[in-house]
């Protein structure tokens, strides 16, 4: 078995080239900064690879659409059609009936995120994906957009540390963020994606044992 904390300074080739979104299948109806399409592939292979089936899976930082003052205004839109350019009839009507095909299965609380972590502490069967504003390292991004956007990451990492169940963390690639992950004994591995403007970035999977992520090279 590899040392994460000698792994976790590996550094190797380029990672594999970003996830093309469009393939991938939609379920919510909005689209908002931050989202997480092109980690889908990613969320479910980390599902199953899971040594048993997880009962429940929980995220403490979903609900992405509580934007900050004017950051969430349409103006011109694409072409000057303003909100008609992301007005698509048919596409919002099938991701609506797809989400009610599921509706029991889900359920949503508003609350602090590093409260329902501390809840779910010793539960076991459930994992957890966790998808923090980015704001480590002196990021502006999450403080631009979202109303809700403090978080102390230390704190976080610390609860995560603490957690009976596995999780994952998808994070911005910035120094701190390394740091913590290197302290608290995490593994780290950056994953190329695209963002609303098609420029490809890299952010950082975190977790406990990232080996089913067997064609990424560990971040330095």
């Amino acid at each position: 078995m590899v040392n994460p904390q000698t792994a976790l300074f590996d550094s190797g080739p380029a990672t594999p080239a970003p996830v093309n979104v469009a393939s991938v299948p939609q379920r919510s109806p909005f689209r908002y900064p931050g989202g997480k399409t092109w980690f889908a592939p990613r969320l479910r292979e980390w599902l199953a690879n899971q040594k048993r089936k997880p009962e429940i899976l929980i995220e403490p930082f979903a609900g992405g659409g509580i934007l900050a003052a004017g950051a969430g205004l349409v103006k011109n839109g694409e072409a000057g059609k303003g909100v008609l350019s992301r007005w698509y009839p048919a596409t919002l009507a099938k991701r609506l009936r797809a989400i009610d095909r599921v509706k029991e299965k889900m359920r949503f609380e508003q609350g602090d995120g590093l409260e329902l972590l501390a809840r779910c502490r010793d539960a076991r069967a459930a994992v957890f994906f966790i998808d923090p504003p980015y704001t480590a390292g002196g990021k502006k991004a999450g403080s631009r957009l979202y109303t809700h956007h403090q978080l102390n990451h230390e704190v976080l990492f610390e609860a995560c540390a603490g957690l009976k169940g596995d999780f994952i963390m998808t994070y911005d690639d910035a120094t701190e963020v390394r740091k913590l992950a290197r302290r608290h004994g995490f593994q780290a591995k950056p994953v190329a994606m695209k963002n609303t403007h098609h420029a490809e970035l890299t952010e950082l999977v975190i977790g406990r044992d990232l080996s089913w992520m067997s064609t990424f090279r560990q971040a330095p």
